[in-house]
């Protein structure tokens, strides 16, 4: 932990397809820290628009998060949807 001000941060953007995308960021929300992945959509004049899909946890749920995740894709792979990595 540090007392250092919070600058949010993006850490990724998982294009969906040619009008969605999905940025997974850690950002601030009523002065506690989340993890904010959220779906994000082409508008018709071309800006990106936040819409009314996603996920935002207090970050302290991060690791079980990362676990559930981990079990997902290994349990994915084991059953032949994804290759292995």
């Amino acid at each position: 932990m540090t007392d250092a001000p919070f600058e949010p941060v993006t850490i990724a953007e998982i294009r969906k397809n040619a009008r969605e995308t999905i940025i997974v960021k850690l950002d601030q929300f009523k002065g506690s820290l989340i993890l904010h992945a959220w779906n994000w959509y082409l508008a018709p004049d071309g800006r990106w628009l936040a819409g009314r899909s996603g996920l935002a946890i207090a970050l302290h749920h991060l690791p079980a998060l990362a676990d559930a995740l981990q079990k997902a894709l290994t349990s994915a792979i084991e059953r032949g949807h994804l290759p292995p990595s």
